[in-house]
């Protein structure tokens, strides 16, 4: 694999959401998507790409191993997903079922909710244009 291969699927700092502002303005008005596993907030951003952020608890995942398991799973889902039009913020929230499941169901569960918010978001701009 080639160096241009890594360099546009990487998680770099413009993917991610890094200040308190950036995770309010998601917080304030988003949209939802859920399931036994996680809460997805998005909404629009007016950023060139699609950042991500994440509120893992420990009210949901006791052991740092596991909150660290997913986050790195969250994160690798979201890198893998290709958000084709959109530019999206979304802030993942972990249920505490997430803790319970293995790697394979959560990358299921992730692709599905990834797919709903591209899918709603791209509709919303066919019916504005």
């Amino acid at each position: 694999m080639n160096k241009d291969y890594f360099k546009s699927n990487s998680f770099n700092k413009s993917c991610r959401l890094v200040c308190s502002a950036d995770y309010s303005y998601v917080f304030e008005k988003s949209q939802k998507v859920s399931d036994n596993c996680f809460l997805i907030l998005y909404r629009n951003n007016e950023q060139t790409q699609t950042r991500l952020g994440l509120a893992v608890a420990k009210k949901n995942a006791k052991l740092a191993v596991q909150r660290n398991r997913l986050k790195r799973l969250i994160r690798e889902s979201f890198r893998q997903f290709n958000f084709s039009e959109i530019q999206v913020d979304c802030v993942v929230l972990i249920k505490p079922y997430a803790t319970k499941c293995d790697n394979k169901e959560l990358f299921e569960q992730l692709d599905n909710l990834w797919k709903k918010i591209e899918s709603r978001l791209v509709h919303s701009l066919d019916v504005k244009h």
